[in-house]
């Protein structure tokens, strides 16, 4: 496939800005300052932060067969990871939307319509959103957090809200009448049915509880490459902090289609460590880190898999 094709003008813009509000939010924060921070990160912890992450990231591809097994959509192992990886390069675009050219590939190199696949890239969101709640419900029983409580209080709430509408069938069908009929997405409208049909598979008791763990074990590898990304800086807060502290941005970010969460997860944490008194260069640092860490190094290896990745 044309790398260019796909690594659109949206993309590219959001790259820009990404640029800029990275430089502005330095500046900000002293960015002599957070020179010398990133000066003293300890090296070392980059590899296991990096391996942590990226195990995450296979995990999460783990989930993304189950869900497309559950719809008779078969691809080898392989085949699965590389079409998970290519789904990364384009993260960063509202609400992840460029993930669908995952869909894109489904459809033009095995065959399987819009509207049987899409459902899996929405409930893959939805399930990295659910997946979070509980371990940040179970870490606020030990630090507890009127703030972290009410944000989760309100995802979950929404969640649940989604869950309902997906279980109705005629409230479900007459949301997805309403998609903005653009590129992929105006297929939906037409086959409501099918797209219905696929959604509520993934939304059975099994499959649903089967996300929900293999969602849970992908952040708790996430949850401890950003504890370490905190040694690397030598601050000294505990695993469930640390949790806490990231995770909760994280998910705001996802449940407002911010791309890559941009602004969400940099004010938001480093407003919370502020709260724990870490100095605000040294905050700064290690949300550009985990930033790079995470999110970057993820859109890295997805452009390499969107230019090499080939499927037979």
């Amino acid at each position: 496939m044309k790398f260019s094709k796909y690594f659109t003008k949206r993309t590219i813009s959001i790259i820009i800005i990404s640029v800029l509000f990275y430089t502005i939010f330095s500046l900000i924060s002293d960015i002599q300052k957070i020179s010398d921070e990133f000066t003293n990160i300890n090296l070392l912890y980059i590899p296991l932060i990096l391996s942590l992450h990226f195990l995450a990231m296979f995990i999460r591809s783990i989930r993304q067969k189950v869900f497309l097994d559950s719809l008779n959509i078969q691809l080898s192992l392989k085949q699965n990871i590389k079409l998970y990886f290519v789904g990364m390069s384009l993260m960063i675009t509202p609400g992840g939307s460029g993930e669908l050219i995952k869909n894109h590939i489904l459809k033009e190199k095995f065959g399987h319509s819009y509207t049987k696949t899409i459902p899996v890239l929405l409930t893959e969101k939805y399930h990295n959103m659910l997946s979070v709640i509980p371990i940040l419900l179970f870490f606020l029983l030990f630090e507890p957090s009127n703030e972290i409580l009410i944000v989760t209080s309100i995802v979950t709430v929404i969640l649940i809200s989604i869950f309902v509408i997906v279980k109705n069938q005629k409230l479900c069908e007459s949301t997805m009448t309403k998609i903005p009929r653009k590129w992929i997405l105006k297929e939906i409208p037409k086959n409501v049915a099918n797209f219905y049909d696929s959604l509520l598979v993934l939304f059975r008791r099994k499959i649903l509880l089967s996300g929900l763990s293999i969602g849970i074990l992908a952040w708790i590898a996430d949850a401890v490459a950003i504890y370490f990304c905190f040694l690397s800086l030598n601050l000294d807060l505990n695993f469930i902090e640390t949790t806490l502290t990231s995770f909760t941005p994280m998910i705001v970010g996802n449940i407002l289609f911010v791309p890559g969460g941009l602004g969400v997860l940099e004010v938001g944490m480093t407003g919370l460590l502020l709260q724990s008194g870490v100095l605000i260069s040294t905050s700064t640092a290690l949300v550009l880190f985990i930033r790079f860490m995470l999110t970057w190094s993820s859109v890295i290896v997805g452009l390499f898999a969107l230019k090499f990745a080939k499927f037979n």
